[in-house]
């Protein structure tokens, strides 16, 4: 996998990193989303089970169910052949990804610095609204409403 998400995603520094460095003591290592593994960056963006569980949401909201892998390349090339249609709809779905990630690495940073959590419910909104916006901000024609846009995304993600 080559680009930005490629070198965005790999350039988080993730907790057990700050951890070694001897920054964070070993309690502040352990996942923020409370299920008590030493966090390290696949961990959080792709086998964490809160984390996980807003992955399948998402995927449920696209319209497809599938065990998804636990490293980056794989999941993205899994999340990318989901859609296998024409460019514009596959970099749809690159923005739709991105915002998974986008949202994980925002809510990780509020659980662990402002001792906030979040209900799966709302960091599901959260993506949906990222998504949308990144979008319409990439596509002029992305005239859609988010209303509407978010209770069906493939029937627009095919018109772009």
């Amino acid at each position: 996998m080559h680009g930005p998400c490629h070198r965005g995603a790999r350039s988080c520094v993730s907790t057990s990193t700050i951890f070694r460095r001897n920054i964070l003591e070993y309690n502040d290592s352990l996942c923020t989303a409370t299920c008590g593994i030493v966090e390290d960056q696949d961990h959080l963006l792709f086998t964490c089970a809160f984390y996980n569980q807003l992955c399948l949401l998402i995927l449920g909201w696209l319209g497809f169910s599938t065990a998804l892998h636990g490293s980056l390349i794989q999941h993205f090339t899994q999340f990318r052949g989901l859609e296998g249609f024409s460019n514009k709809s596959r970099l749809a779905y690159n923005l739709i990804w991105i915002s998974i990630l986008f949202s994980i690495w925002k809510d990780h940073n509020t659980r662990h610095f402002h001792n906030k959590m979040e209900q799966i419910s709302s960091l599901l909104k959260k993506v949906k609204l990222q998504a949308y916006w990144w979008l319409k901000s990439y596509y002029a024609i992305f005239d859609f409403e988010h209303t509407v846009w978010r209770l069906t995304p493939l029937f627009y993600a095919f018109r772009l």
